[in-house]
């Protein structure tokens, strides 16, 4: 695992994405957090986190197509960043790249990703975690150490509680507590499954790589996002 270095400036680097911060603090994509090449950030997702390519393609797309960037250069004499990971020759060829920078994507709206009931960013548009909000987040979790699928869809009620958000922005949030809940969670005993506190604070808070972090495949039609659902019946 690349060395752990966090932001000394988030809100001109970072985005409120702890999955993406993470690869940026650990140097998988841009420390700076800027002009990130799609290709580059698709092949760490699926690398890193273990994601299937549809889900990859499903959670960056509209990231890029808000607020990424696309540029042309007609010089086939310098290489092309956005691809220079995949081929030096490649690099040479292809003229476009479609880039990001993790800071644009904390602005709200009807058509933004970011929404308001997250479990750790306040109601505006936020570039670091809030540790005060986590620590109201893991006190579902009482004296357990860890936080079940129940806790979480109890928590994701209480923030949506708060705030009003559109069905878009719902399904977003629910599909974001899916993903975190198929990321951390492990055995407990007895069955059941649960998300270690520990672990929940070193990916939330501090945005690094929890230990064992990918080690299961994440799919499209992982059922996380429907356990969570299930969570809140």
């Amino acid at each position: 695992m690349n060395a752990y270095i966090p932001s000394t400036d988030p809100k001109r680097t970072r985005a409120p994405c702890p999955g993406l911060n993470a690869l940026a603090n650990h140097g998988y994509i841009s420390r700076t957090g800027t002009h990130i090449p799609f290709l580059l950030l698709l092949d760490t997702m699926i690398s890193v986190y273990n994601l299937s390519i549809p889900l990859a393609l499903l959670l960056m797309i509209p990231g890029y197509i808000l607020y990424g960037r696309l540029s042309f250069s007609l010089s086939s004499s310098s290489p092309n960043p956005s691809y220079t990971h995949i081929s030096p020759y490649l690099s040479k060829l292809l003229p476009i790249s479609w880039t990001l920078d993790l800071a644009s994507t904390s602005s709200f709206g009807l058509i933004r990703v970011a929404h308001t009931a997250s479990f750790i960013h306040p109601n505006v548009p936020s570039h670091a975690p809030d540790p005060a909000m986590f620590e109201d987040f893991v006190q579902c979790a009482g004296a357990t150490g860890y936080v079940t699928r129940t806790d979480l869809a109890a928590v994701r009620i209480r923030r949506e509680e708060r705030c009003t958000l559109t069905a878009l922005h719902e399904e977003i949030a629910l599909g974001e507590s899916g993903l975190l809940w198929e990321l951390l969670k492990v055995d407990v005993g007895g069955g059941g499954k649960g998300i270690p506190i520990k672990a929940l604070r070193v990916f939330l808070v501090e945005e690094r790589l929890p230990e064992g972090i990918g080690r299961r495949r994440v799919s499209l039609l992982g059922r996380g996002r429907w356990e969570v659902r299930l969570g809140r019946l």
